[in-house]
This record gives structure tokens, C-alpha cells and sequence, in this order.
């Protein structure tokens, strides 16, 4: 615990009304018992009269040295002074906390905290000093963070001033905002008894009789002050590569989102000039655009660096990876930025949509997904891992139709060891084909949440020039199929039991012989070699013979991956028959080796 100079203040409880002043003189004097040991020195402010809360409150931080302030901003008809014991508790086990109070939110990315979804604690008024009324919002867990706070009862540490350009409507969520702002954390708190008791029904979540046209000043001022803090910067990054007519669509998709704070990174492979001429116009025209020529060198992976690149040049805090021939609508960013920011519990990793299918033409050829729900969903990470490994479909959809929280991508570089932000990476594995399916695992495998938004908020284009319809992919997909079956399986992740290994294994031999392209007179070594590690396989698990199956599976991954130790942990090598063998508990045994 931080050693505070008893020369100073502990607290200062600041309060409004100079009527309350004989109630605060009781709960003061009730401090000496409730204050931890060694925390004896409480002062006591008086707001002062005929200014705004913001200023006034300024008045107060000003003229006190004390380093826990708790703010009571309303008549009260009860307070439980135990309740200084418990935000103070706060303060001292969250360093990094620096506002709790009793009854909180989300800010909408409207910035209209009234419509917040995720609201926590309770709130207690008597309008008549006797019967007690409430509103109930989630009980939390000792202590739940929140972007929003009633202004009624509150605590601050330290000493940001509050903004006295906000309007008295959003005074509260202005100093929340700046704490936020400035790296603190804001919560509510639990507490067991009724801790206060206001005399009215002024709840900041339900006050009644506004002004509403004022309100709305109000709130187009907060919003275009504290955008940052209220709408977090999403990056959309656009991977290109010859496709200029196809880019300018997705890009133009990207610049109509209604979503306030977004910026645009464009990585361009092409081995031409003809993009990059083509959106010289959108270059000199919006300033929230980022353009990388590669030099008419493409990048390596057949786009895939080239994704990994525009991903670790962003700043944003959600990535939505756009392929340059996909498109978005308007509102998928902000319907998406919703449900993750009334996420107050940080469960959700992934938002995705249904979406349609479009040609060259941008006409619309079907809607195509691999399953619809009839309402939005908000699917829990295992089940999906479950159906993804179960079904051998991407029941999810393509990168373009995702939005990810961007800290759930970070990994590690195979060859420089740097940390990076990636994709199609699943337990450490890198894929060589398409990359949704191994993030989408990846993102999931330890329950984290996704939400699947049932109306169409992305194109999904197909033409001849895809990557969809490269073979040398489509072939790696198989055999990465198999590779997501057994890293699951040997890092004891949606798959439970040998049944279900073995239940995997035997369809993935159907979506082989389904799914597979058949052979090509021009095929390269690497997708010949490919074909007969998937044969061997193959044979192995018709045969039921699956120890020797999982060899055929490891020993590919070891000869073919950049980061061997995401494998080599793993597995041990049975001396007596030579395959390599899923450890378990990671104990090595005798006549065994670790890998």
C-alpha cells in the first residue's frame, strides 16, 4: 500500500447544499471508526453556490490537498459512511483506478449515455423521505469497470480538473471521459447494504422533464470533444494487389461508414502504378488515408504479409481487414463498435455478418452463408471452434466481413522473434492459405465471445482472378484443415476426448475426397509433395490406424513450419515405434523422447 503523508488529507468530502451540512458533520464523525488505521485526517468542502457542477467541483479539487476526493452532488435522505471504507478498498487494490461510484455504464458510441445497455449497480431514491424506490442494473462482481458514472455519489484520485465547457448534461461523462483519456480505469462498485439514499428521483441514466433540443447541443459538443474516448479509432486496412477498379469500390465503402473515428491502411502489392493512380484523387482528398506502395514488388505469402503489414501500421483498436475486392456497408462498423463497446465484461474477440455474393459487375449473384441466424447472436468461442472443426465449414465467413479487436491478434515473428500483429495463426501455427479459419480458432479457443449480426453488412466478391480459385491454395487448405484438427487436439483445445479426434479425422477424409481439386499437369513440387502428405494421411485414418496419422500430420508441420516450437512442447517420439506422440501431460516416459 502506498505510504500517504499524514500531513495531508486522506479524503475531502465535497457536498453541495449547505442544508446537508449537519448530515455530513454525522457521517464525519462516525470517520474515526470507519477510516482504516493511520488515514485519520478527513477534510470537508462545501461546493459553491450559483456556478455549474463543473466549476464548482473545480473549486473544491482546488482547494484541497487531499488525494481520494468522494463528490455527493445531491440531496440525500441516507448515506452509509462504511461506504468510504469500500471505495477506498478500491483505490488502494486497482493503483490504476482512478473514479468509482456506485452506478455506471458503457458509453454508447452515440454518446448518449441514456441509452447505454450494460448498465451496473443500484441506484435508490425517496421522493417522499420515507418509501424507497430503485433502479436495478447488474450486480458486480466486488468491482466492474464501466465507462460512465452517476454523478450523484462518486470518488476521484488525483487531480484532473473537470471540463467546464460541457454543457450540466454531460459534465459527468466529460470527467470520465479525461480519465480514461489519461490511462485510468473507471468502475462500480459492489456493495452489500443500501449504501445512500437520494431524496429525488435524479438519476443521470433517467432524469425526465430535459430540454431536449438543448440536450442534443450538448451532446453534439461532448461527442465531437471526446470522440476518441467515445468511439475508439477502428482501422479498416485495405490489402491490394492489381485490382485497382475493384479497390476504389472497397475503398469508397470504407469512406461512407457512418462511424465517427475511422482510419484507412492501404497496402499495395501490385506490380503496376495503376492503383496507386487511381486513388490519387482519395489520397489528396481525405486526410484519415494511409498508402504504402510496395514498389511493384509484391510482398511475400500471396498476400498474406501484405495483410500483416497494413495490420501493424494501423493504430486503431479494432481492425477490419477489407480485401480489395469486397465491399461494406455503411453502417457495419458502427452496428459492429455497439456490441463491442456495451461489452463492459471484454468477453467479445469477433463481430461478423451475413453477406451476399457479387461479380465483377458488382451484381448481386445470391446471398451465401454457411449458416444464418434469425437474429443476432452472440455465440460463445467454443462452441464455435466445436462446429468449425466438427463441420469442416467456415460457418463465420471471410476476414472482410470481421471486425477484431486488435490486441486478441497479437503474436510473435517467427524469424525475428519481434512482437507483431497477425492473422491466420492458430496456437502459434501460421497458415499458408486464406487465414480466417486459423484466426477465427485462434481468436476463440479460449471461450472468448463472437457475435454473428444476422442482417448483410458485407459483399463478398467473386472472380476468376481470386485467390479463391488458386489451386496451390485451395490444396494447402486441406492439409491445413487436418493441421487445425491436430493442433486442437494437442493442445487440449474443442476437442475433449480421443472419440472426438478420432470423429475429425474420419470427416475430414470426406471434405478431402469432396473438396480436393483433382490433379494439374503443371502442378509445382510443393503442391505435389503437399498431395501425398494428405494421401498418406489419408490412408491412415480409412485404415483407422490414427497414432500413424497424427505422425503424418506432425511431421509435415515440423518440416514445413518457421516457428517449430509451437509443435515441438507438444509431442515426444515413441523409441519403439518412431511416431511421434501427443505428451498429455507433458511428462516425458520411459522409452520416449521429447521433442
Amino acid at each position: 500500500m502506498e505510504k500517504l503523508d499524514e500531513t495531508k488529507a486522506l479524503l475531502v468530502i465535497i457536498f453541495k447544499d449547505e442544508s446537508e451540512w449537519q448530515q455530513y458533520v454525522g457521517i464525519l464523525s462516525k470517520l474515526n471508526f470507519a477510516v482504516p488505521f493511520g488515514f485519520n485526517k478527513v477534510e470537508c468542502v462545501m461546493l459553491p453556490k450559483n456556478e455549474n457542477l463543473a466549476a464548482a467541483c473545480n473549486f473544491a479539487i482546488k482547494n484541497t490537498d487531499a488525494k481520494y476526493k468522494l463528490f455527493l452532488t445531491k440531496p440525500m435522505v441516507f448515506f452509509d459512511s462504511l461506504l468510504i471504507v469500500s471505495m477506498l478498498d478500491i483505490f488502494f487494490t486497482y493503483p490504476n483506478v482512478g473514479m468509482v461510484g456506485l452506478f455506471g455504464s458503457e458509453m454508447p458510441i452515440s454518446g448518449d449515455y441514456r441509452q447505454a445497455k450494460s448498465i451496473y449497480g443500484r441506484y435508490y431514491f425517496s421522493q417522499d423521505g420515507q418509501n424507497m424506490q430503485g433502479y436495478f442494473g447488474k450486480v458486480p462482481l466486488f468491482y466492474q469497470s464501466v465507462h460512465m458514472l452517476d454523478e450523484g455519489f462518486f470518488a476521484m484520485s488525483g487531480d484532473i480538473l473537470f471540463d467546464e465547457e460541457m454543457g450540466e448534461g454531460f459534465v459527468m461523462a466529460a470527467q470520465c471521459c479525461q480519465y480514461r483519456r489519461a490511462g485510468y480505469d473507471i468502475g462500480v462498485i459492489y456493495y452489500e447494504a443500501v449504501g445512500i439514499i437520494f431524496l429525488e428521483d435524479r438519476c443521470t441514466y433517467y432524469v425526465k422533464n430535459i430540454d431536449a433540443e438543448n440536450y442534443q447541443k450538448q451532446l453534439d459538443i461532448f461527442r465531437e470533444k471526446y470522440k476518441d474516448i467515445v468511439t475508439p479509432l477502428v482501422s479498416i486496412c485495405i490489402p491490394t494487389y492489381n485490382q485497382p477498379i475493384f479497390c476504389e469500390v472497397a475503398l469508397q465503402s470504407a469512406l461512407t461508414q457512418n462511424y465517427p473515428n475511422i482510419e484507412i491502411i492501404i497496402g499495395d502489392d501490385s506490380t503496376n502504378e495503376d492503383t496507386k493512380i487511381r486513388l490519387e484523387p482519395y489520397l489528396q482528398k481525405y486526410s484519415n488515408i494511409q498508402y504504402f506502395y510496395h514498389g511493384g514488388t509484391p510482398l511475400r505469402k500471396k498476400g498474406g504479409s501484405n495483410i500483416t503489414f497494413t495490420i501493424n501500421k494501423s493504430s486503431g483498436e479494432y481492425i477490419n481487414v477489407l480485401f480489395h475486392d469486397d465491399a461494406i456497408a455503411v453502417d457495419k462498423i458502427s452496428r459492429m463498435m455497439d456490441y463491442f463497446i456495451s461489452d463492459l465484461e471484454n468477453e467479445i474477440v469477433l463481430a461478423v455478418s451475413a453477406r451476399i455474393l457479387i461479380n465483377e459487375n458488382n451484381q448481386i449473384i445470391s446471398r451465401f452463408n454457411e449458416w444464418q441466424s434469425l437474429n443476432d447472436e452472440i455465440l460463445n468461442g467454443e462452441d464455435v471452434g466445436r462446429k468449425i472443426l466438427f463441420s469442416k465449414r467456415n460457418f463465420l465467413g471471410e476476414l472482410s466481413t470481421s471486425l477484431i479487436k486488435k490486441s486478441s491478434l497479437l503474436s510473435r515473428d517467427p524469424e525475428t522473434g519481434e512482437e507483431i500483429f497477425d492473422i491466420g495463426i492458430f496456437c502459434g501455427v501460421q497458415d499458408a492459405a486464406y487465414g480466417d479459419i486459423g484466426t477465427w480458432l485462434n481468436l476463440l479457443k479460449y471461450g472468448g465471445k463472437c457475435v454473428f449480426i444476422k442482417d448483410t453488412l458485407n459483399a463478398f466478391r467473386q472472380h476468376p482472378a481470386q485467390n479463391t480459385y488458386d489451386t496451390a491454395l485451395r490444396v494447402r487448405l486441406m492439409i491445413e484443415f487436418l493441421g487445425y484438427i491436430n493442433i486442437a487436439w494437442l493442445n487440449n483445445i474443442y476437442l475433449h476426448n480421443y472419440d472426438e479426434y478420432k470423429f475429425c479425422l474420419k470427416t475430414w477424409v470426406i471434405f478431402f475426397d469432396i473438396y480436393c481439386p483433382p490433379v494439374a499437369d503443371d502442378e509445382s513440387e510443393d503442391i505435389k509433395f503437399l498431395r501425398e502428405t494428405m494421401q498418406k494421411a489419408r490412408s491412415c485414418i480409412v485404415e483407422e490406424k490414427f497414432p500413424e496419422a497424427l505422425d503424418c500430420s506432425v511431421r509435415f508441420l515440423l518440416d514445413v513450419l518457421e516457428a517449430k516450437n509451437s509443435i515441438r512442447p507438444l509431442i515426444r517420439q515413441n523409441k519403439k515405434t518412431g511416431l511421434y506422440e501427443k505428451t498429455d501431460d507433458g511428462i516425458m516416459l520411459h522409452g520416449e523422447q521429447r521433442c
